[in-house]
């Protein structure tokens, strides 16, 4: 089974090949330290979503975690149709993003910004809407956010049927379900 962990951070699962754009070794990145990118012996390789050159039908799983909000609207659509062409018909693709409808509650229910504050709370949250303050990479702000509707839609334009919500859970860090929401889709076979 060939697997892509797409967009993979500083943050390599086993058993997939996985790519980033950002982060892959020898990029001399101060932020591939991680502990899991220091002692990893996996396929790892340079890539970019948006140009991946796979051959068509190639993979039988990909994994998209925290990627897609990194792309504008327009990239992103480029993004799924990639990730359609180079998935086997009848396999699975997973998408991880920041929840969008939750953002915007939990953003409306945090107590505003307070000058020489503790704001820890505050800018977890906004950092929901625009990534991190880019200390920690160049592909680290958000262009896009995403509802569960609005990627279930935009992944049945692509070629993803049978879309279904799944437990956030591994991958890019510890799973957040109260800020992340995960779809699978399986490519229609047409």
């Amino acid at each position: 089974m060939k697997k892509l962990n797409c967009g993979c951070g500083n943050i390599p699962l086993e058993g997939y090949i996985n790519m980033d754009k950002y982060y892959y070794p020898g990029c001399g990145s101060p932020n591939l330290n991680h502990k899991l990118a220091k002692s990893w012996k996996g396929e790892w390789i340079y890539g970019d979503v948006l140009d991946m050159n796979f051959k068509h039908n190639y993979f039988d799983k990909i994994l998209f975690v925290h990627t897609l909000e990194h792309l504008s609207f327009e990239d992103g659509n480029r993004a799924l149709q990639n990730i359609s062409r180079i998935l086997k018909p009848g396999g699975v693709v997973e998408i991880e993003v920041p929840d969008l409808t939750k953002a915007c509650k939990l953003f409306l229910e945090t107590d505003p910004f307070v000058l020489g504050g503790d704001n820890r709370v505050w800018w977890r949250k906004i950092g929901l809407f625009h990534g991190t303050t880019g200390v920690d990479g160049e592909g680290q702000f958000h262009l896009s956010n995403y509802t569960k509707n609005y990627l279930t839609k935009k992944m049945e334009e692509h070629g993803f049927i049978n879309i279904e919500e799944i437990l956030v859970g591994y991958g890019h860090g510890k799973p957040e379900p109260e800020y992340n929401f995960r779809l699978r889709g399986v490519r229609d076979d047409k």
